[in-house]
């Protein structure tokens, strides 16, 4: 879901489901909750009771904007498995598959090399029956199979994609108070008849991880304990089995301070406590997290940012083998999504792309330079 710049839209108070009953009474009994354990509450009831994506939901997602951006990740994947050897045996996965749409973009593209799409087989990362209901109807002719961990996954060679998933899982904030840190949580106010923000009376003990500036009063440390184990596990299968990985995403290259949890609601910003599990809620990626996690493990190329990456691979090309075939108001809504992909001022510069491949191996993933690599051996 995308991170903009922009502030909360001022909404009137909605009416409690049965679910925010529920967790409001939970609070009641247990006390307030960390941020993680309200996100890893709301998130599945979220997905489990509508579909967010597109114009009628609550954001739009890459896939979403343009057939291109599948196409030139299964582009990336095809080259890659040539470079590998061509592996008889190897897996398609990917994490939080949304309307299947990406999935189904990229498997069509690698029909240009039949033998690469015949060694795929399609795994697909989903906790919510609803969104496996969508899935399975748009990819019903790669007869997928679903799994609600990457670690269930078989072991394998794989090409693996996660497009906007780390951003959805659970965060903890800690605030800088008095020279200390203090837990951000979630209560819910009687009087208000509304949940809110309080911190921890206890303070924790705390040390920013590398990279991070000295803290100041009031700055916001944002943990993704979750992202950056799966990142690990992703590397590290790849250290055992080959193959390779691509982390798609809005954040930070470098680490910084702020409180980046956010909620859309019908494309707009809203409090992120207004609605539990009516709306998203999502947090900015701190990809010098995931590239920590990932480096002992795999070779790690960039982050850099979408824009480049889809350049390099070929989207004004793709757009304009597009246009050829195509109306003229079809020709206009392929170029205004070019630019929505790729412009700084819209996702190009927003979202960031990490990739990762098997360490030591004679490997050049398409769409990083040589001087993106973080990782030289």
């Amino acid at each position: 879901m995308s991170s903009m710049e922009e502030d909360e839209e001022e909404l009137p108070k909605v009416e409690f489901s049965a679910f925010a009953q529920a967790l409001a009474e939970r609070i009641r009994k247990n006390g307030a909750i960390t941020l993680a354990e309200y996100m890893d509450a709301c998130i599945p009831e979220y997905y489990a009771t509508r579909n967010p994506f597109g114009k009628e939901g609550d954001f739009t997602t890459s896939p979403e904007v343009s057939q291109m951006f599948g196409e030139l990740i299964g582009a990336w994947i095809a080259d890659l498995w040539f470079q590998m050897g061509s592996p008889p045996k190897a897996q398609i996965v990917e994490l939080g598959p949304g309307n299947g749409t990406l999935c189904a973009d990229l498997m069509r593209a690698l029909g240009n090399w039949p033998e690469c799409r015949a060694a795929m087989t399609v795994h697909l990362v989903e906790n919510s029956e609803g969104m496996r209901r969508k899935q399975a109807e748009v990819l019903k002719e790669y007869s997928p199979a679903w799994y609600d961990r990457f670690e269930d996954v078989p072991p394998g060679t794989v090409f693996l994609v996660a497009n906007e998933f780390i951003d959805a899982l659970p965060i903890r904030q800690y605030v800088r108070k008095g020279k200390k840190w203090f837990e951000k949580m979630v209560t819910f106010n009687e009087e208000k008849g509304e949940f809110e923000y309080v911190l921890r009376e206890e303070p924790v003990e705390l040390t920013p991880p590398k990279g991070y500036p000295k803290p100041i009063e009031r700055d916001v440390l944002e943990i993704n304990d979750l992202g950056r184990a799966v990142v690990e596990n992703v590397a590290k299968r790849i250290r055992d089995h080959g193959g390779a990985a691509l982390f798609i995403d809005y954040g930070l290259i470098k680490p910084n301070y702020g409180d980046t949890m956010q909620s859309y609601k019908r494309h707009k910003r809203v409090d992120a406590l207004r609605n539990p599990g009516g709306q998203d809620v999502t947090a900015d990626v701190d990809f010098s997290a995931l590239v920590a996690a990932a480096e002992p493990y795999a070779k790690v190329h960039g982050p850099i940012v979408q824009g480049a990456f889809l350049n390099a691979l070929g989207i004004d090309q793709r757009a304009e083998a597009i246009c050829q075939t195509a109306t003229p108001a079809q020709r206009g809504l392929t170029r205004l999504a070019v630019r929505k992909l790729t412009n700084a001022t819209d996702m190009g510069a927003k979202f960031k792309v990490l990739g990762l491949t098997m360490k030591g191996a004679d490997i050049k993933p398409a769409g990083f330079a040589d001087g993106d690599d973080v990782s030289h051996n």
